[in-house]
């Protein structure tokens, strides 16, 4: 299977590139994975989740997989609707989007579209969740 660090960075790196997303947000650089954990970020902001990476069970080898993933939209306007309008843009990006890795390829499948709930006192988030299967260029 295609490393998960992979499939992330991939992903993080196609979002950056999709001016519908960016032109919501102070800058590209608010897309980042998840576990973030540095303060070089600003709000709105794109968290991306990569939660899991399977095998596909009716492939007779396991080099094709399918991973799950949420894309968490964070806002802190005093309305959930920044968060929403956001999330409806990735929703938009990715539905049916075809990603082309360096070493892999993979067709995405919109799974749900969450909207916006508070986070925490400041804080909203909304999700977009997907499924991709992921094909390796080459099989070893």
């Amino acid at each position: 299977m295609i490393g998960n660090d992979i499939i992330q960075a991939d992903f993080i790196t196609a979002i950056k590139a999709a001016g519908t997303i960016t032109a919501l947000l102070a800058a590209a650089t608010d897309i980042k994975e998840d576990q973030y954990q540095g303060t070089d970020f600003g709000l709105p902001a794109l968290r991306f989740a990569l939660a899991q990476q399977t095998p596909l069970p009716a492939e007779s080898h396991c080099d094709h997989a399918k991973c799950n993933f949420a894309v968490r939209c964070y806002s802190e306007e005093a309305s959930s609707k920044q968060a929403d309008k956001i999330a409806t843009a990735v929703n938009d990006f990715l539905h049916g989007y075809n990603i082309q890795g360096a070493t892999w390829y993979g067709w995405v499948t919109n799974t749900s579209l969450v909207g916006a709930t508070r986070a925490s006192e400041r804080l909203w988030r909304s999700e977009v969740v997907c499924e991709c299967s992921v094909y390796p260029r080459t099989s070893a």
